[in-house]
């Protein structure tokens, strides 16, 4: 199973969090990503707990790196 790892900055106090998420979809580039993004269920920050998935557009321009791992 691939895993596709992303690097979030969180808008609410600006820190820099990885996220590791199972998925059949992913980039290797931020402006090449096209994967599905979960927006039902909340991905917190974890220093400030603020939401960082409301929207695809919203996470999709807290994005800085997105990778694939095998």
């Amino acid at each position: 199973m691939m895993r596709t790892n992303y690097k979030v900055r969180c808008p609410q106090c600006g820190s820099e969090t990885e996220l590791k998420r199972r998925t059949r979809f992913g980039g290797v580039a931020k402006e090449g990503f096209s994967g599905y993004i979960e927006t039902e269920i909340p991905i917190r920050c974890p220093h400030c707990l603020g939401r960082l998935n409301r929207t695809e557009e919203q996470f999709r321009r807290q994005l800085f790196e997105v990778r694939l791992c095998g």
